[in-house]
């Protein structure tokens, strides 16, 4: 960092330098930007936050936002960055750094201004993407403590969905998409049985699971592992009821992302759903045992 050397001023508090291995990042620090110019040293003792984002065009856009907003909104988006990878053990598309930070200032704005939005995802969230949500509610403390603002537990499932879009490459919009065909498929589910699943349960959770990461293998074009075609005919005819149920499933998955599903999805959901309906009180019994 000592030999780190000024490339461009963004404001005041921030530049992109080239540091001593000859790489491009982002410093921010109070006064790093003032008085200073191309080519000269970077002022170490100045620097706060260094950012390394390896996509020029993520780079750009970066430097882009943070002319607009003021670098405390960058630095709280790192540190919760930060927290998020060592909660959740995984790496994030370098977006999250832009996206983060853009919502972090707009969701402050509209807390001072008495304007929070409500999340309508906000129960489908917390429930499909748990552990995301708890790093939403570590953030909103944290917001709360710097900003000295109140935010609503909506935007703790804002959050999370801002690192649900990060671990896959989908897009928010998709996202969003695959969190409403979740939230159906189970609704079809227990209207067809006409009860509600224990949504504490583990097989409940494994059923989740299951959705979540079959509608981001269509989403993405991906296939699970082939299933022996003798196999697949058993699971059909020893329980044809939740293969009808699961092969409306699909269909109905297939339709809102626009692509084709083989009938091995169809075979696997069938057998979680064979269990989850069959045998209500394992899950009962795992959560006590």
């Amino acid at each position: 960092m000592y030999g780190a050397r000024v490339v461009r001023i963004i404001n005041n508090n921030v530049i992109a330098a080239r540091d001593e291995h000859g790489d491009e990042v982002m410093m921010m620090g109070k006064g790093l930007g003032f008085r200073t110019r191309p080519g000269r040293r970077v002022v170490a003792e100045r620097v706060e936050k260094v950012f390394r984002l390896d996509d020029q065009r993520s780079s750009q856009r970066f430097q882009e936002l943070l002319k607009d907003v003021p670098m405390e909104y960058a630095v709280a988006s790192a540190d919760i960055i930060d927290h998020a990878k060592e909660v959740l053990s995984h790496s994030f598309n370098e977006n999250i750094y832009i996206t983060l930070t853009d919502h972090l200032a707009f969701a402050v704005r509209c807390a001072r201004q008495d304007a929070s939005v409500d999340n309508p995802l906000f129960y489908d969230v917390r429930l499909f993407y748990a552990d995301e949500f708890r790093v939403g509610m570590w953030a909103i403390g944290l917001i709360d403590e710097r900003f000295s603002v109140g935010l609503p537990d909506d935007e703790a499932a804002s959050i999370a969905l801002h690192f649900v879009n990060a671990e896959y490459p989908s897009g928010m919009q998709g996202t969003m998409n695959v969190t409403r065909l979740i939230r159906e498929a189970l609704d079809k589910i227990e209207d067809h049985y006409a009860c509600p699943i224990d949504e504490e349960s583990f097989a409940y959770q494994r059923l989740v699971t299951h959705l979540k990461f079959f509608m981001m293998r269509a989403q993405q074009r991906e296939s699970i592992p082939e299933m022996d075609g003798a196999l697949r005919d058993v699971v059909r005819d020893k329980y044809p009821e939740e293969w009808t149920l699961s092969e409306g499933i699909v269909k109905h998955v297939s339709e809102g992302l626009g692509q084709h599903i083989d009938d091995d999805e169809i075979a696997y959901l069938t057998m979680h759903i064979h269990y989850i309906i069959k045998h209500p009180t394992a899950a009962t019994s795992e959560r006590q045992g």
